[in-house]
Order: structure tokens, then sequence, then C-alpha cells
């Protein structure tokens, strides 16, 4: 794994941090506009996505499209295990299954990807 693969990483982790804020704040203004504006989370979050978005790019100089593509599906199952256990969502069988399968693919591309 190339110091470019763990910047996606990176990346991918900082997107679904930042997601987890939006959605706090998003609850805590009841989606007010004025409200949002005035709260210094929102800055902070929108700082972390910025920065996800820059790593993301850098990553993508040196990483294919492929695995830069499917390993933002990763964040699919960051977020749904956050969704779990910040926001009590429920995990179902299938999630759990279909997250196994997301993991293993990205896990097969990044390591097809740095052979080649």
């Amino acid at each position: 794994m190339t110091k470019y693969h763990v910047m996606l990483l990176a990346s991918v982790l900082l997107t679904a941090v930042s997601l987890v804020f939006f959605k706090i704040i998003s609850v805590d203004s009841r989606g007010e506009i004025m409200r949002l504006a005035v709260d210094p989370r929102l800055y902070m979050a929108v700082a972390v996505y910025g920065a996800a978005f820059v790593m993301w790019i850098v990553a993508a100089s040196r990483i294919d499209y492929t695995v830069l593509v499917f390993s933002n599906t990763f964040g699919m199952v960051v977020s749904g295990l956050i969704g779990w256990y910040i926001f009590n969502e429920s995990m179902t069988v299938e999630k759990i299954i279909s997250y196994i399968l997301i993991c293993s693919g990205v896990i097969l591309l990044i390591t097809a990807n740095a052979r080649s």
C-alpha cells in the first residue's frame, strides 16, 4: 500500500466524520438555515470535508480510477457503522453481508492495483 492509498483511506474516513457532524448539526438546528449559519461546528465540518477533498485529489493523481471510485464505497461501510453506533440505526444481516462484500472488493482492488 502506497502513501497515496493511505491518503485515499484518510480521505474516506474524514468524509465520513464530516458527514456525522453535518447530521448532528442539521438535527440540532432543525434544518433552520440561520441556526446553521451561526453554528461553529458547521465550519469545522466544512474544513474537515475540504481536507478530505484535497487528499482525494492528491490520491487521484497516482491511483487508478476504479480503485478511487470503489474505495469511496468503503465510506458507505464506515457511515453505516457510525449510523449504527452513534445514531442507533438498525444493523441487519443483509447490511453486515453487504459491508463484508464491499470491504472484500475494495481490498482486492487495492492489492491488485498495488501489484501492477
